[in-house]
C-alpha cells in the first residue's frame, strides 16, 4: 500500500530536488525521506546540518519519532554521501539512549536478518536503497553494568568525579535534595575540598572529594556527628559505601573529547542504570560538553580575526546532542540534575556551535522553555489535545492554506491525529518569504532500528 499523498495550497515554488528544511540547498544537509505532497515523486526532505538548531521531533507510540531521530543518526554518522551531502564537516553527535533502541545502529541490514530486522531489510532492498555505506557509530554502556551478552564492540564509559555538582552526588547516592541525608552529603561535598574537623578535634586539611574521602567525613566530622541523627548518618554512610570503588566513578581512561570527531555519533546506553543516574550521566556530560565546546569556540573565533596567531589548542567539531524520551529529562513539572544543563544549551548552545535535537511523545509534558527555542519542529501523529495544543502553539512555520488527500480536505488538527506511521508536518523558521509548513514522508533506515518488540 503506497503512502497517502496530499495537495496542499499554496504551492511549494522554489524546489529543484530537494527541499532544504532550516537552511538552504547548497548548504550541508542531511536526508530524512521525501516530500508527500504534490504530483512529483521523489523531491528528497533533508535537514540542515551546517547551521545550529534545535530540533523537536513529536509523536505518539508508533507514529515514527524514533524512527525520525534514528534516520538523524544515519544522517550525522553517514560516510558515503548519500543521506550526508557533505560528511566530512557533519558534526559530531552524542545520542542519550534511554530506552536503549539506538545501540542497533551499529548493525548494517542483511538478509540473513529475521523478524522486525528481517522486514526492515526487504523493505529497503525493495526501494533500492544503498545498504552497503559506511557510518561511523559507536556505542558505550556505563562501566560497571555490562552484560555478558553485550556485543564486543560496545566499549564502556565512566563519570569524572571532580566533575560533579552537589546535586549530581544526591541523585547518584539517591538521596532526596531536601532530606536530611541530602543536606549530609551536600555538608560533605562541600566540606572535603575545604577542610574539616572530626570528633576528636583534628583539622583535616581540604583534599580531593573522593568516595572514600566523603565515608570519613560522614562518620566522623563534628559537622555531622552534631547535626545529623545517627540513623541519617548510617543511611548515608551505607549509600556511599554502595558505589564505593565502582566501575562507573573509578578514574579511567575514557575521554570525552575524544568523542568531538566530525561526523561521528556515540550511543549512550542509558535504559540499565537506575533512573536517578541517568540524570546524573546526562547532566555530567553535557556541562563537560558545552566547557569544551565553549572553549573552543572561543579559541576558533580568535583565530578568525587574528589568523597570524598561533596556538597549540587541540580543537574539536561542533557537536549535536540528541535525547528521545525528552519529557523524562526536561520535564515540565518537576526537576532533575540534567534539565537546567539542557535548558541552558538550547538556550546558549547555538553560541559555541552545539546544537540539540529531541524526541518526545508527550510535548506537553516537556519544559516550554525547550519547546519555545525550536528552530524546527518535525510532528509525527499526535492524538491527545494538550500534545496538539503545543504543538500549534510553538510552531515556527506557517501553516498551509489548504490541504487535500483525494476527495478529503483536511483541517490542521485533523490531519495531526490521522498523519499515517511515518509522515511528518515540519515546521521551521522560514529562510525563503513564501516558505511554509511541509509534509514529508521519512525514508526507510538502512541501519537496524531497535525500537520493535522481542
Amino acid at each position: 500500500m503506497c503512502p497517502r499523498r496530499y495537495v496542499v495550497d499554496p504551492r511549494l515554488g522554489h524546489i529543484s530536488n530537494c527541499v532544504s528544511i532550516g537552511g538552504k540547498e547548497e548548504e550541508s544537509n542531511l536526508l530524512i525521506g521525501q516530500l508527500a505532497e504534490g504530483q512529483a515523486l521523489g523531491v528528497g526532505a533533508q535537514i540542515n546540518s551546517s547551521r545550529e538548531h534545535v530540533i523537536g521531533i513529536l509523536g505518539k507510540r508508533g507514529s515514527g519519532k524514533s524512527y525520525t531521530l534514528g534516520k538523524i543518526i544515519e544522517g550525522l554518522s553517514d560516510k558515503s554521501g548519500y543521506f550526508n551531502s557533505n560528511p566530512d564537516e557533519s558534526p559530531a553527535a552524542i545520542c542519550f539512549d534511554l530506552m536503549d533502541i539506538f545501540w542497533t545502529s551499529i548493525y548494517p541490514l542483511s538478509d540473513s536478518m529475521e523478524g522486525d530486522p528481517g522486514k526492515q531489510y526487504q523493505l529497503c532492498s525493495s526501494l533500492g536503497l544503498p545498504l552497503d555505506g559506511e557510518f561511523a557509530i559507536d556505542v558505550y554502556a556505563p562501566a560497571g553494568f555490562a552484560r555478558p551478552e553485550d556485543p564486543n564492540v560496545i566499549s564502556e564509559f565512566s563519570l569524572p568525579l571532580d566533575e560533579f555538582e552537589v546535586e549530581d552526588w544526591q541523585y547518584l547516592l539517591d538521596v532526596p535534595p531536601n532530606s536530611p541525608s541530602g543536606a549530609l552529603v551536600a555538608d560533605a561535598v562541600m566540606s572535603v575540598p575545604n577542610g574539616w574537623v572530626d570528633m576528636g578535634g583534628i583539622n583535616h586539611a581540604g583534599a580531593p572529594l573522593t568516595l572514600t574521602a566523603m565515608i570519613e567525613f560522614v562518620e566522623d566530622s563534628q559537622v555531622s556527628n552534631n547535626n545529623y541523627q545517627p540513623q541519617t548518618i548510617r543511611a548515608v554512610t551505607q549509600r556511599i559505601v554502595s558505589w564505593n570503588n565502582h566501575d562507573l566513578v573509578t578514574p579511567s581512561s575514557f575521554e570525552i573529547r575524544t568523542l568531538l570527531s566530525p561526523g561521528k555519533v556515540s550511543v549512550f546506553m542509558l535504559n540499565r542504570l537506575p533512573e536517578s543516574v541517568r540524570f546524573v550521566v546526562v547532566s555530567v556530560i553535557v556541562r563537560l560538553l558545552m566547557k569544551i565546546r565553549s572553549q573552543d569556540s572561543f579559541v576558533r573565533k580568535r583565530e578568525l580575526i587574528e589568523p597570524k596567531w598561533e596556538n597549540e589548542h587541540e580543537k574539536t567539531s561542533r557537536c549535536w546532542i540528541l535525547c528521545d524520551e525528552a519529557q523524562l529529562l526536561v520535564p515540565r513539572k518537576g526537576t532533575n540534575p540534567a534539565k537546567p544543563h539542557l535548558i541552558r544549551l538550547v538556550k546558549e548552545g547555538r553560541n559555541f556551535g552545539t546544537s540539540f535535537v529531541f524526541a518526545t511523545q508527550q510535548p506537553s509534558a516537556v519544559d516550554e522553555e525547550v519547546l519555545s527555542q525550536s528552530d524546527i519542529t518535525i510532528c509525527h501523529q499526535l492524538s491527545i489535545e494538550r500534545d496538539v495544543e503545543d504543538l500549534i502553539k510553538y510552531r515556527k512555520g506557517q501553516p498551509p492554506e489548504s490541504i487535500k488527500s483525494g476527495r478529503t480536505e483536511f483541517e490542521y488538527p485533523h490531519l495531526l491525529r490521522t498523519l499515517e506511521p511515518g509522515q511528518a508536518i515540519v515546521s521551521s523558521l522560514p529562510i525563503h518569504p513564501n516558505d511554509r509548513e511541509i509534509i514529508v514522508q521519512v525514508s526507510p533506515r538502512v541501519r537496524v532500528h531497535g525500537g520493535f518488540e522481542a
